[in-house]
């Protein structure tokens, strides 16, 4: 089972979603890549990722919403990553919640390091927040605990055995265990 950080890439330019999700893949991040604001709702709805970069202009809803109604939910690390060097939009960005800003043309390099940092804060309250729900995140996978349902990276249920479940419900509270 993997213990990679989770970053979910939510921007609708595919070339600029592809070089980001390459070079964070390339990092040692597990990458989940979403175009708009749909699909970003349906990935939050299977897994939660430990950091979102999250674009301001989506086509179907501003990256500022998304980023207040993922605040509002979860503690999920949320790096703004947008064209508008504004004053003002980096400052509402913030102010509904984001971690950080971080303005387009950017250095790879940097954003890896400031998704590393990110992760690393949100870690500890991530776990938590995880536990609390009885859903569980790994390499793609999504078990939870409460509906005693395996859901592979496909979406597909997976039948367990009792044994198979009580082993996956007992590893996130194993040490080493997320």
């Amino acid at each position: 089972m993997s213990t990679k950080a989770h970053v979910l890439i939510v921007e609708d330019e595919p070339v600029t979603r592809a070089k980001l999700a390459a070079y964070l893949t390339g990092e040692g991040f597990q990458v989940s890549e979403a175009a708009d604001a749909k699909d970003m709702k349906a990935i939050v709805s299977k897994t939660v990722p430990d950091v979102v970069l999250l674009d301001i202009n989506l086509p179907d809803e501003s990256g500022l919403i998304l980023a207040r109604e993922l605040r509002a939910k979860s503690s999920v690390g949320i790096i703004l990553v947008t064209a508008r060097q504004d004053e003002t939009d980096r400052i509402v960005g913030l102010e509904i919640g984001a971690d950080d800003y971080i303005t387009k043309p950017f250095n790879p390099r940097e954003l890896a390091v400031r998704v590393r940092n990110l992760q690393r804060r949100v870690a500890p309250t991530m776990a938590a927040e995880r536990s609390a729900t009885g859903i569980h995140s790994f390499a793609g996978w999504r078990l939870d605990c409460d509906a005693r349902q395996l859901t592979s990276p496909t979406g597909e249920l997976v039948r367990l055995t009792r044994g198979e479940f009580d082993v996956l419900a007992a590893w996130p509270a194993m040490p080493g265990g997320r």
